[in-house]
């Protein structure tokens, strides 16, 4: 399955994009975005529903107490094993897409966003939509930054439903910082008072809004900070440290070889890296930030291997790239480096 991009009963692949074929060349390319969120999920294939199946034990099939699974009604009708996406307790609550995507309907009729992607992963445990807001900024001069607010909920009961702030560098289209886990973010429980918090959700929106422009400073912070050969060295020591010493010695060089190489390569993007040889960037700790996360992007997971979008949003790419932002800011704030600002 193509980057884990999941594949509807009827053989459509779930998944709607806005104006340029992706990464995967599949899914439904769309020239104008989606007006509302039915429009959304019609497009993406995601108007199936989940549903809540006590579980039963023994040959008895005795009933499980307050056991329960989630299954997708489509496939759960036509027999398939991929129906059952979890075991869940009698107190989760089900989110079905639709209610998902209209979190963020109000802000499209106010203009203030519009849809951008939404897909499933991995036959439908993973639901995403993305809507791009409508001002982005620049670092430096015609270096821009397009600002998205990213939601995903997950049916197989592993977590709650969130909001994140995630910009996207446009010159190289790295994903820059942090997709889920880490900073402020709208998080909604799957229990059953999910829907009244969603409707009530401006608070928790206005934190996620908040970090953009914390985002945007720290960016902005970084590019006024230049590196020499021995600061660069010393921000991707922290970024990828030395492994711990292992009992196993060949697992221990492989882990030490592959740190080395998370090292070559991100040097080379520091000084070659997309966008980074632009005036005001060239040499410069935000030209370090991007060199990591062009890697961490692109280079730790092949764009073609099954698991690439779930590295960078959620995976080992995600970690490495909030390892990179937090050393970075942490120099920036602290000018703990030889060269001083620019």
């Amino acid at each position: 399955m193509p980057h884990g991009l999941s594949r509807n009963p009827d053989g459509s692949w779930e998944g709607m994009f806005v104006g340029e074929m992706p990464w995967h060349r599949l899914g439904t390319i769309l020239e104008k975005t989606p007006g509302t969120a039915a429009d959304a999920i019609k497009a993406a294939h995601l108007t199936w529903r989940v549903d809540k199946k006590q579980l039963y034990v023994g040959e008895e099939q005795r009933p499980f107490p307050g056991e329960f699974a989630i299954v997708r009604e489509d496939r759960w009708k036509l027999g398939e094993e991929e129906a059952i996406f979890g075991q869940v307790s009698e107190d989760y609550e089900p989110l079905q897409n639709i209610d998902a995507f209209q979190f963020f309907d109000s802000m499209i009729e106010k203009e203030e966003a519009c849809y951008e992607s939404a897909g499933a992963l991995y036959h439908g445990k993973c639901v995403w939509v993305m809507a791009s807001l409508r001002k982005h900024f620049e670092v430096v001069k015609d270096d821009l930054i397009a600002r998205y607010l990213l939601l995903t909920h997950r049916h197989d009961g592993t977590g709650a439903i969130q909001v994140k702030f995630t910009p996207v560098r446009v010159v190289c289209q790295n994903t820059l910082n942090q997709a889920l886990s880490e900073g402020p973010s709208f998080r909604v429980a799957h229990t059953k008072s999910m829907h009244a918090r969603l409707k009530k959700a401006s608070d928790g929106l206005a934190a996620v809004l908040a970090q953009s422009r914390r985002v945007e400073a720290a960016f902005k912070e970084m590019a006024g900070v230049r590196l020499n050969t021995q600061s660069f060295e010393k921000y991707l020591q922290t970024v990828f440290p030395e492994p711990v010493p292992s009992d196993d010695a060949k697992q221990f060089e492989r882990a030490r070889a592959r740190t080395q190489r998370n090292r070559e390569a991100s040097q080379r993007l520091w000084e070659g890296g997309l966008g980074n040889d632009r005036k005001g960037v060239q040499g410069t700790l935000w030209a370090a930030y991007n060199g990591v996360v062009q890697h961490a992007d692109f280079g730790v997971t092949s764009a073609r291997d099954s698991k690439w979008l779930d590295s960078v949003w959620f995976g080992e790419s995600y970690r490495i790239k909030t390892r990179a932002f937090d050393a970075a800011v942490t120099i920036a704030q602290t000018r703990d480096q030889p060269v001083g600002t620019v």
